[in-house]
C-alpha cells in the first residue's frame, strides 16, 4: 500500500515542478481545442455515436498533449478535428473558420511550452516578443480565411485551377530561399 501511495505522491510532486507559464501555455491550448470542438459539433460533441468516439479520442489525445506538448498526439487531434468537421454537414463556414484559427492558437501555445524550460520562468520580454510573434500569424491566418471564404462564394471556372497552381509553384519558389537558410557563409 505504501508503494502505491508513494508512487502517487511522487507524480503529484512532478505536477508542482511545472512552471505557471506552462501551465498557462498549456490551457490556453487545451481551451482552443475545447472551443474548436464546440464549434465544429454545433449540437454537442455527444449527441450522436460518431461525435461521441471522436470527440472522446479528441480529449484523451488532449491530455495527452497537455501532459507532453512535444509530443505527436497533436497531430493525430488535428487530423481527427479536420475529419470531424469534413464528415458533419451541419457547421457554417464562419464557424470552421473560428475553428481553424483556435486550433491555429493551440498549435502556437503548444509549440512554444515544447520550447520553453518546464520547470524555468518565463520573463515578460519572452511573452511580448512571443506576442509579437504570433500577432501577424494570426492576422495573415485571418485575411487568408476571409479570402478563402470570400473566393467561396463566387462560381470560378475550372481552367482557375491550373492557374492556382502556377501562382503557388511560384509563390513556393519565390518564398523558399528566405525561409530555408543558406549554407553558404
Amino acid at each position: 500500500m505504501h508503494a502505491v501511495v508513494d508512487a502517487i505522491a511522487s507524480q503529484l510532486g512532478r505536477i508542482t515542478e511545472i512552471s505557471r507559464s506552462q501551465w498557462l501555455l498549456r490551457g490556453l491550448a487545451a481551451a482552443a481545442v475545447i472551443g474548436a470542438l464546440l464549434l465544429i459539433v454545433p449540437g454537442g460533441p455527444f449527441v450522436g455515436m460518431v461525435e461521441t468516439t471522436v470527440s472522446l479520442l479528441v480529449l484523451i489525445l488532449l491530455l495527452a498533449q497537455s501532459l507532453d506538448p512535444d509530443s505527436d498526439a497533436g497531430w493525430v487531434l488535428f487530423v481527427a478535428l479536420a475529419l470531424l468537421a469534413a464528415v458533419l454537414p451541419e457547421q457554417g463556414a464562419a464557424s470552421l473558420a473560428l475553428a481553424g484559427l483556435l486550433l491555429l492558437v493551440a498549435h502556437m501555445a503548444w509549440a512554444w511550452a515544447a520550447t520553453v524550460p518546464v520547470h524555468g520562468r518565463v520573463g515578460r520580454s519572452a511573452w511580448r516578443l512571443w506576442g509579437r510573434a504570433a500577432v501577424p500569424v494570426v492576422v495573415a491566418s485571418i485575411a487568408a480565411g476571409a479570402v478563402v471564404l470570400g473566393i467561396g462564394l463566387i462560381t470560378m471556372p475550372s481552367w482557375m485551377v491550373l492557374v492556382g497552381t502556377i501562382a503557388l509553384v511560384a509563390l513556393v519558389v519565390v518564398l523558399t530561399p528566405l525561409v530555408v537558410p543558406s549554407r553558404r557563409r
